[in-house]
C-alpha cells in the first residue's frame, strides 16, 4: 500500500513565527504555508500516512509536488539531502569601500585573487562622488582580474555618462540618482547606499545558500570587508579595524576574521531571525552585537516583522514595540498575548 508521505529531499520546510514557507531549492522558488502544515510535514515525512489519506494537507502536498505517496519499502529510496557545505577557497567574497584615487586596489585584488586565497566575488563601493577620469583608472585595474566577478557601487553625478565607463562588470549601480531607471545594463536608484536593507529580491532560494545557512552567516561567512584606508573591518556600520590589510599577513588576518564569530554564526542563532522563515535564503548584513550571556541580537530592526508577517511597506505593519516585542542588549522578551491578539485581527 502506498500509505507512506515521502517528501523530496530539495523541498524543505521551514518553520516561523506566524506562518511558514516551503523552499523549493531545485526550481529556487519559495511557498508561504501555514504552520499547521509546516509542521503536518515536519512531524510525517517517511511515516504512515494512511489515516490522513483525503486530508486537504494531503492533497495540497500532492498537488504541489512537494512528496509523493509510497510504500514503506520505497521510503528508502528517497535519503535525505547532505547539508554539508564546502568551498575551495579561503574568501568566497570581499567588499571593497574605495576612495577618488583609488589607492591600494590593484594590490588588494592581486592578493584576494592569488592562491590560496581565490576569491571569486569582490564588490567596489564609493561612498563619495568619483570623477569620470579616475573612475576610468579603478575599471582599468579591473581588467586585470578576469578571473574575478565583479559589482560596482557609486554615488551619482551628471558629469559621467556611467553606461560609456562600464565595462566587465556584472552589476554596476548608481546611487543617490535623480530617478529610478535601468539603461544600458547600468542601474540608477534615488536612495542613499544602504547596507542594512533587505527585501525579498535580495533572498537566494536555492541548495548551496540553505545549506551554508545551516552552520554559518550567508552574509558574513568566507567575506572581507576593506575601507577606504585599506584597513580591515568587521562591518560597514561600525567599522571597527581588524587590522591593516597587508598581503604578507593575510592568513594572520583571517584568523582574526574567523575570531569575531560572525561567519561561522547562523541566523538560527541571532534573536528575532531565529523566528523568521526567511532565514536560510536571506542575506541581511546587518550589524550582529553579543550579548554578555553569549547570546546574539540585531543591531537594528529588520524591515520584516515575522511575528506577524508584515514587511514594512505592506498595510498594517507594526514594528516590534507596537508588537509587544522587545530585543536588545538585555534579551528578547515576546508578549505573546498582544502577538496573538494582532495577528488574530489581522488575519483572522
Amino acid at each position: 500500500m502506498n500509505n507512506y508521505l515521502k517528501i523530496f529531499a530539495t523541498v524543505q520546510p521551514v518553520l516561523g513565527y506566524t506562518r511558514s514557507v516551503i523552499y523549493d531549492l531545485v526550481k529556487e522558488s519559495y511557498d508561504f504555508i501555514p504552520n499547521d502544515l509546516c509542521e503536518f510535514i515536519m512531524s510525517n515525512d517517511g511515516r504512515d500516512v494512511g489515516e490522513f489519506l483525503g486530508d486537504d494537507y494531503i492533497d495540497v502536498i500532492i498537488k504541489n509536488k512537494w512528496g509523493i505517496l509510497c510504500s514503506a519499502y520505497e521510503v528508502a529510496f528517497f535519503p535525505p539531502m547532505s547539508l554539508n557545505w564546502e568551498q575551495p577557497y579561503l574568501i568566497n567574497n570581499a567588499l571593497i569601500l574605495i576612495n577618488e584615487d583609488g589607492n591600494g586596489l590593484f594590490q588588494i585584488l592581486s592578493s584576494l585573487g592569488a592562491n590560496p586565497i581565490l576569491c571569486k566575488y569582490v564588490t567596489l563601493v564609493a561612498f563619495q562622488y568619483i570623477d569620470e577620469t579616475k573612475l576610468k583608472i579603478v575599471f582599468d585595474i579591473i581588467d586585470n582580474f578576469p578571473y574575478i566577478t565583479f559589482d560596482v557601487y557609486l554615488t551619482f553625478s551628471r558629469e559621467i555618462n556611467y553606461s560609456a565607463v562600464k565595462r566587465n562588470v556584472k552589476n554596476m549601480v548608481i546611487f543617490s540618482a535623480d530617478k529610478d531607471l535601468k539603461s544600458n545594463d547600468v542601474i540608477y536608484t534615488s536612495n542613499a547606499i544602504e547596507f542594512d536593507f533587505i527585501s525579498p529580491s535580495y533572498f537566494n532560494c536555492n541548495v548551496s545558500t540553505f545549506a551554508e545557512s545551516q552552520h554559518h552567516n550567508i552574509y558574513y561567512n568566507s567575506k572581507i570587508i576593506i575601507d577606504e584606508n585599506n584597513y580591515v573591518i568587521n562591518n560597514v556600520q561600525s567599522r571597527n579595524r581588524i587590522a591593516l590589510f597587508e598581503p604578507h599577513k593575510l592568513h594572520e588576518i583571517l584568523y582574526l576574521l574567523k575570531a569575531e564569530n560572525l561567519w561561522d554564526l547562523p541566523k538560527d542563532q541571532i534573536d528575532v531571525c531565529k523566528t523568521c522563515e526567511f532565514r536560510y535564503m536571506c542575506s541581511d548584513m546587518c550589524q550582529i552585537i553579543k550579548r554578555t550571556d553569549g547570546s546574539f541580537f540585531r543591531s537594528k530592526e529588520c524591515l520584516y516583522n515575522p511575528f506577524i508577517a508584515k514587511w514594512s511597506f505592506e498595510k498594517d505593519y507594526m514594528n516590534l514595540i507596537t508588537c509587544g516585542i522587545k530585543c536588545d542588549i538585555n534579551g528578547l522578551n515576546v508578549n505573546t498575548e498582544i502577538v496573538k491578539e494582532i495577528v488574530k485581527n489581522l488575519y483572522f
